[in-house]
């Protein structure tokens, strides 16, 4: 198969007589090619710890607004014997 992509040559025929090439925009190329490439161990692990930080942020932002609404974070509140 062979793969064109209109906005590198000046004209594109409108037919393919052997049938098998594909026309494809630019954008639709080059979103396959990245699409397509294996990410290193590196990526990988940066990408992985970054998920981890946004995640701990929004626990954090979570947790505080929570002693917020509820009223906690200076006594124990849910002390049975009191």
């Amino acid at each position: 198969m062979i793969v064109c992509f209109a906005c590198c040559f000046g004209s594109v025929p409108g037919e393919d007589p052997s049938g098998q090439s594909m026309i494809l925009p630019r954008h639709e190329f080059y979103r396959i090619v990245m699409e397509a490439q294996v990410k290193t161990k590196e990526q990988r692990e940066a990408e992985e710890a970054a998920i981890k930080r946004q995640k701990e942020e929004m626990m954090v932002k979570i947790h505080s607004s929570s002693i917020f609404l509820f009223g906690g974070g200076g006594g124990d509140n849910n002390n049975p014997q009191k």
